[in-house]
């Protein structure tokens, strides 16, 4: 198969996947998300695992109000 025709293939292929998902996400959806406000405060957590029998997970949260 040429390129030209692999590249014509793609974008076809990018262009019916647009196409879907902006049919799969109706309108109001779209403008609930846009009157959305961001939180006042950002939280950060990480998870770190350990291995072992005796092994617990360490939480760490940071940022909280």
């Amino acid at each position: 198969m040429k390129s030209k025709t692999k590249i014509a293939i793609l974008l076809v292929a990018v262009i019916i996947t647009l196409a879907g998902f902006n049919l799969m996400i109706s309108p109001s959806a779209i403008d609930i998300m846009r009157l959305g406000r961001p939180t006042p405060y950002h939280v950060d957590v990480t998870v770190t695992a350990q291995y072992g029998s005796d092994a617990q997970p360490i939480v760490h949260i940071n940022g909280l109000p």
